[in-house]
């Protein structure tokens, strides 16, 4: 264990050493230190993992250790941590020589990175919650880092508040957990919860909604649409793909710490999981800035992994080891392959951005012809968000659906209820999901092009296509090859079952169905590619091409092709009763007019209801006592004296 304290501590000072570096040696700086202590890290994680390991730090009386669901999620830390560092070689070239705090920015990533790892280790009360602060400030500064645009410090600022709702919630959850407890440790946590079992439901609600907040479960999510456009992409790939997963390992770890919480507890995380990935898929259909989109498909998988654990949960409660497991090993598996195929994703967003110096998708179009490399990889990293086959995400959903069909197939018609509207609700996000990410990816790379091909900047890079490739080609080897990662993802689940006192079941018989599954998508892949070999040696030289009719049309132009928000209007409708539609229009003016705009949107129910609405609660609330605040010393001279008297009292009573 001593090796991944040690790893974090390089981590830290990689950061703080490239500020003495030259602008454009920072990262380098950055990098090794990333790479170096990673490996470090990754080494006791990789132990536990797979040789079943022990590691055990006392750091001045501070217990940091690693378990199989620390060790899964440190491992996923490590690597997509440094792929994100390394995405930022090339994008970072931009802001250099500019009013951007570079030297800052490489500091609070690799402290970003570190205390993420401290969380995964942290054993009690009080290192968990330094750990979680040190996230959650430090990933606001990364956030903040065009802080010349008002709009990026509102969505930093706006972030900051429910990072620190969210602490305020998990601090009384631990207040309520170690009332009449003997430490402040996660084991002491666990005996005082054994010893009152009737009182557990409550500290599990308060430490779930802290979690959900940071995982972007509903209604906690509407924090990531801000923030993560607001960031530069490869800090919107780390938050959206490591960070939020926080959450979900919280979660997690509360469900290891206190005993089995009963049917409510599983009923309340699958509902908000459920809720929670309708919801972000409905808002991702809608929008038009590509990281907005990928910021509520984010919320969605937080949604599916959320209804895995929730799964998960209700198996324990009923006695059903098998359900459990595979709900948690869907979790888990989700869990992983968002962290590929997201990172992805918003790197490819990052490059897009780059090039042509906007995220409107309304604007974008026929990029495949300029970055073909991309192009190709954007594709299969939208098959696998959207739970295609033979790709990654289909992998995980399915063993979800698995658990469901445990659930629905039960004489108890409140979990059969339950599975059966899972079943509904999870196909129904897959379906939206396909909806949403053709949507994307063809607004972005196919038809017409409606940017001037002298606005695109040259070159993807030789990082860039390496790191797109590398993500690509695991989401596609995870999906042909589930097996092969099974091992890592049945140890935390197994350990989860064994918390809650049930033996570790066999794991052969799911294994065997992910071989056959692999099986046959090889079988699928072989046949499509036999084809499509076939057809191009029997139409070899046979194929003319030429221009189509086009109702007379020689030169069609981009404005004669659907746009994203036509292609989509059928599947938004379904939000107008549940959302404000919001429309902005510049009708045209005079005979000849010289412009002309029609744009519409939806607003996020949850945000204008509840979030707001609390809000100006809030601040009503406040004003009622502005009256304190009014610049008399004379005043604040006599609260200071009623304030140490009450404490002179209070201290001697």
């Amino acid at each position: 264990m001593s090796l991944f304290i040690y790893g974090i501590v390089i981590i830290i000072a990689g950061g703080l050493f490239s500020a003495f570096a030259a602008e454009n040696r920072r990262v380098y700086a950055a990098l090794a230190a990333v790479l170096a202590g990673g490996v470090m890290c990754l080494i006791p994680a990789v132990n536990v993992l797979f040789f079943h390991g022990t590691a055990v730090y006392d750091l001045f009386g501070i217990i940091f250790s690693l378990d199989p669901l620390s060790a899964f999620f440190s491992a996923i830390i490590v690597v997509l941590s440094f792929f994100s560092v390394l995405y930022s070689v090339p994008y970072m070239k931009g802001y250099y020589s500019k009013e951007h705090a570079v030297t800052s920015h490489y500091i609070f990533l690799t402290i970003l990175i570190a205390s993420m790892l401290m969380v995964t280790a942290a054993r009690d009360a009080v290192a968990f919650m330094i750990s979680w602060e040190i996230m959650a400030l430090s990933s606001f500064f990364l956030v903040i880092f065009e802080n010349g645009k008002k709009e990026v410090v509102d969505a930093g600022i706006y972030y900051l508040i429910m990072s620190h709702i969210s602490a305020v919630l998990l601090i009384c959850g631990f207040a309520f957990a170690l009332s009449g407890g003997a430490g402040l440790s996660f084991e002491a946590i666990g005996s005082v919860m054994a010893n009152n079992r009737g009182q557990v439901f409550l500290p599990f609600i308060l430490f779930f909604s802290g979690f959900a907040i940071k995982a972007g479960l509903v209604p906690g999510h509407t924090w990531l649409p801000k923030a993560h456009p607001a960031a530069p992409a490869h800090i919107s790939a780390l938050m959206s793909a490591i960070m939020i997963e926080m959450g979900i390992y919280g979660t997690a770890r509360i469900i290891m710490i206190f005993p089995p919480m009963g049917v409510p507890a599983g009923y309340v995380v699958l509902f908000f999981g459920i809720l929670t990935a309708l919801t972000g898929i409905l808002y991702s259909i809608s929008q038009r800035d590509i990281k907005k989109a990928l910021a509520y498909s984010s919320i969605e998988n937080a949604g599916i992994m959320a209804a895995g654990l929730g799964l998960g949960m209700l198996g324990i409660s009923y006695n059903r080891p098998y359900m459990a497991l595979l709900g948690f090993i869907g979790a888990f598996l989700q869990v992983l392959n968002h962290s590929i195929f997201k990172s992805l994703l918003f790197f490819g967003s990052g490059t897009i951005y780059r090039r042509t110096h906007t995220l409107d998708v309304e604007k974008l179009g026929g990029l495949s012809k300029k970055m073909p490399v991309l192009s190709l990889c954007f594709l299969l990293g939208c098959a696998a968000i959207s739970g295609l086959p033979p790709f990654n995400g289909f992998i995980s959903e399915f063993i979800i659906f698995l658990s469901m069909i445990q659930a629905a197939q039960t004489r108890v018609i409140a979990l059969a209820a339950a599975g059966i509207i899972g079943l509904a609700g999870l196909a129904f996000t897959g379906s939206m999901a396909v909806i949403s990410f053709t949507r994307l990816y063809s607004g972005i790379f196919s038809g017409t092009a409606r940017l001037d091909n002298a606005k695109i900047e040259k070159g993807e890079g030789v990082i860039e296509t390496l790191i797109f490739m590398i993500l690509a080609a695991a989401s596609l080897f995870i999906g042909l090859f589930p097996q092969a990662v099974y091992n890592i993802v049945y140890a935390p689940a197994a350990a989860m079952l064994a918390s809650a006192g049930m033996s570790p079941l066999n794991n052969t018989a799911l294994a065997g169905q992910l071989s056959g599954l692999s099986g046959l998508f090889l079988i699928l892949c072989g046949v499509v590619l036999a084809i499509m070999a076939f057809r191009s040696v029997l139409l070899k030289n046979r194929v003319k091409s030429g221009n189509t009719w086009g109702c007379a049309y020689k030169a069609p132009t981009s404005r004669m092709q659907y746009t994203t928000n036509s292609y989509a209007a059928p599947f938004t409708a379904i939000m107008e009763p549940f959302a404000g539609k919001k429309e902005v229009e510049n009708p045209p003016v005079g005979i000849f007019p010289s412009a002309a705009e029609y744009k519409t949107g939806f607003t996020d129910f949850f945000e204008k209801y509840l979030i707001n609405a609390a809000g100006k609660a809030g601040r009503g609330l406040l004003k009622l006592f502005t009256w304190i605040q009014n610049g008399s010393l004379q005043r604040y001279i006599i609260y200071t004296i009623i304030f140490l008297a009450l404490s002179i009292v209070w201290a001697v009573r």
